[in-house]
């Protein structure tokens, strides 16, 4: 009895194309529509919906009605007779060619929302009534637009396209994919996503159209099927070959590899789709429909071809979700508000504006967060970490931000040599997080490594330096002066070298300019005591020079320990200075000194015996 089922099916379908050898012949009269067997109910698992004769007769078109209460009677006896495989393979007929009716336009009311809801919800109940979740069928809320379908695609040995009709997304289905048949949509979505965004959970730039891929069962296949879509740029024009296509997963996406599509057509003239039965029969091509059609009712299970046609961005995956191209080049570059390189700092001290590179997309220029920046000292010495580190940062890994694409270093401590230079390497490897959005897949090509940034060193204190604590006076003054702990309170004041008599031009006319602050030097012999704090990193171990530029004689202290160099042939062990005739020059004396990091005190006694006087000093880097 059951092997007649297949019959009694297509009875209905093999009538209605009965008289198609002639596309003029006319089409016979409907024939009888089966009843649905009053027990019905008898077989529907509870909480399905029970499908009616009126049901159906106020969905279906007359001539077509009784192919679809057959099919609907051979699903009852399968599912009442325990035949599941069976019963879910005869849904899936049914719901076929229910989709190729609603398609066609053949339904009662068309296309309208009334049919529309009719259609989904009698799918629904197909679908539960073989113990399968149909909550999530849908159809497009614009089903005339070709750029949208929905198609019931069954197991077959050979590979199967679902193609917009536009032919601008779908998919391809390997052979041996799939175990039952399954409903597939690929849905342009709607809405206007201004570039560089879009539907997907991404910061990277987007380029669409965007397509919803679903199959009902919802599912993870275990053979990838490949996705594509015509991707384009904004201005319509072609995107750049950095594109990938990607979905959402999660809350984040999955880029995949680029796989070549032969199945869509991305020049501009997608082909309009194609003519269903139902039209041909509608114009009286009857020859026409019975060659495309062959057995209606019973081939339903043949494979879809592929189309031969060129173009698109395709990529395999196992899950459904939005899809849509994003761009896997970004750059990294410095931020348009780095002061002009190089910088100068004095040595061991930190530039004013420390290294620090944006990361963004290639296109969009939207800032990135989650790339990985190298960076590292390249000549110079010197460190990248703060201060107070006991060793020297030569190389630092540093996050960029998720809101400002930046990645900066703490700060950038010049090291001894006068030129200092310093790269940043950025990478982004996958998978990670991508301004906070997981991302997988691919991978993402970074450009603009390395960036590279150059400072020029000066002296710790250079001639001319500010902010000296200074007093001036008779010889001898403010014995102990030299100290650390000194009060430098009453009579002290504060002021720029070079440190000068109000007559040096008298005698040293190429001094004058450079005098920052009036020595007072009468009635000779005068004093004039300076102090000058200077800070090294913890770091430091290199040795210092000061240079002496001096008229007429002086005594050098560091941190309170007399220096001055006894070794020199101007030195006096009488007085205890280094004396010196004649106008002041830079250099005249050199004086190296050992001082660990940390803070420290420079101090000298000036002594002026008549005339003009003159003092300032430099503290160098020993090279």
């Amino acid at each position: 009895m059951r092997r007649r089922i297949p019959i009694l099916l297509c009875i209905p379908a093999l009538w209605w194309l009965a008289a198609c050898s002639n596309d003029a012949a006319p089409l016979p009269s409907a024939p009888s529509v089966p009843t649905i067997p009053l027990d019905a109910n008898r077989v529907i698992p509870p909480g399905c919906q029970t499908i009616t004769a009126q049901q159906i007769a106020s969905l279906f078109a007359p001539k077509y009605r009784a192919v679809a209460t057959v099919g609907y009677v051979v699903v009852l006896l399968d599912v009442a007779t325990g035949r599941k495989t069976p019963a879910i393979n005869d849904m899936y007929k049914l719901w076929d060619f229910t989709l190729k009716t609603y398609y066609a336009g053949k339904m009662l009311g068309g296309q309208s929302t009334d049919t529309q809801n009719a259609t989904l919800a009698f799918g629904q109940a197909l679908y539960c009534l073989v113990g399968l979740d149909g909550s999530t069928l849908t159809l497009n809320t614009t089903p005339l637009d070709p750029d949208n379908v929905v198609q019931v695609v069954f197991p077959s040995s050979s590979d199967q396209t679902v193609v917009t009709g536009s032919q601008e997304g779908g998919l391809m289905i390997p052979g041996g994919t799939l175990s039952q048949p399954v409903t597939i949509s690929v849905q342009l979505l709607s809405g206007t996503f201004t570039f560089p965004a879009g539907p997907l959970n991404t910061k990277l730039d987007q380029y669409g159209p965007f397509f919803e891929f679903k199959v009902v069962p919802a599912q993870t296949f275990t053979t990838p099927v490949l996705a594509a879509a015509c991707i384009s740029a904004p201005n319509g024009g072609t995107p750049p070959p950095s594109v990938d296509i990607a979905h959402n997963v999660g809350t984040g996406i999955e880029i995949l590899p680029t796989v070549p599509v032969n199945f869509l057509n991305c020049l501009g003239g997608g082909f309009a789709p194609k003519r269903s039965v139902f039209q041909l029969v509608q114009d009286k091509h009857y020859g026409k429909a019975l060659k495309q059609l062959g057995s209606f009712a019973m081939d339903l299970v043949s494979p879809r071809p592929l189309y031969a046609s060129a173009g698109g961005i395709g990529g395999k995956t196992k899950s459904f979700s939005p899809f849509g191209g994003v761009d896997t080049a970004v750059v990294m570059q410095l931020p348009a508000t780095f002061p002009v390189q190089p910088q100068t700092a004095a040595a061991g001290s930190d530039v004013a504006s420390p290294p620090s590179v944006l990361v963004q997309t290639a296109n969009g220029h939207t800032p990135l967060g989650g790339a990985s920046v190298t960076f590292a000292i390249t000549a110079g010495g010197g460190s990248l970490g703060p201060a107070s580190s006991a060793t020297a940062v030569t190389s630092t890994m540093v996050t960029t931000d998720n809101t400002t694409g930046l990645a900066t270093v703490p700060n950038w401590t010049l090291g001894v040599g006068q030129t200092n230079t310093a790269t940043a390497n950025a990478s982004i490897t996958l998978p990670t997080n991508i301004s906070g959005l997981p991302t997988t897949g691919a991978g993402i090509s970074l450009s603009g490594n390395p960036v590279t940034f150059t400072a020029t060193s000066t002296d710790l204190i250079p001639y001319g330096a500010p902010n000296y604590v200074f007093m001036s006076g008779a010889a001898g003054i403010a014995p102990g002066f030299e100290q650390p702990g000194y009060a430098t309170t009453d009579g002290w004041q504060t002021g720029p070298a070079a440190f000068g008599s109000a007559n040096v031009g008298a005698s040293c006319p190429s001094l004058v300019t450079t005098v920052g602050t009036t020595w007072l030097n009468i009635p000779a012999p005068t004093d004039m005591l300076l102090r000058k704090a200077f800070t090294l990193p913890a770091w430091w171990s290199t040795g210092l020079t000061v240079g002496i530029a001096i008229d007429n004689d002086f005594q050098l202290f560091v941190d309170g320990a007399n220096v001055t160099p006894t070794t020199s042939p101007a030195y006096d062990p009488t007085s205890g200075f280094v004396k010196h005739e004649g106008c002041a020059t830079q250099d005249s004396f050199l004086v190296p000194v050992t001082v660990a990091g940390g803070s420290h005190l420079l101090a000298i006694r000036a002594r002026d015996r008549g005339v003009a006087a003159y003092v300032d000093a430099r503290l160098s880097v020993t090279h």
